[in-house]
């Protein structure tokens, strides 16, 4: 997700608190504290990561990139945008969860991550 105010609830009602409550961690690195490059941090992670939810209500090219990022490096990838938000072209195949408010965001995130899990994409390391 872009790194501004403006999705902040997006991130910690809805990501997080879906993320958890599938026993997952959801991290945006600018919350982070850390030295050196940070989108060799961002890589490191993605490759690292379990899979990755993507924000797409403002078309940031860095937001794209990173999904690039994943897919290419197989993670499983999780598309999420308001409702009314215009998908490109390149995104507009893939499955994307739709919502209208937060606790919407959560809820249908809470369920897919639970789902995806249970199936086997998502994978839980112990």
């Amino acid at each position: 997700m872009p790194f501004a105010e403006e999705f902040v609830d997006e991130f910690e009602i809805g990501f997080h608190e879906a993320a958890k409550e599938s026993s997952f961690i959801c991290e945006r690195l600018d919350l982070e504290a850390f030295t050196g490059d940070i989108v060799e941090k961002i890589k490191t992670r993605i490759i690292g990561s379990h899979g990755v939810i993507a924000l797409l209500n403002s078309h940031n090219p860095n937001v794209f990139l990173k999904i690039g990022f994943a897919l290419a490096h197989g993670k499983p990838t999780i598309l999420v945008a308001k409702e009314g938000v215009k998908m490109p072209f390149d995104v507009s195949a893939h499955r994307c969860i739709r919502y209208r408010s937060i606790t919407e965001l959560r809820k249908l995130l809470s369920a897919e991550i639970a789902t995806l899990k249970a199936k086997g994409v998502l994978k839980k390391n112990s």
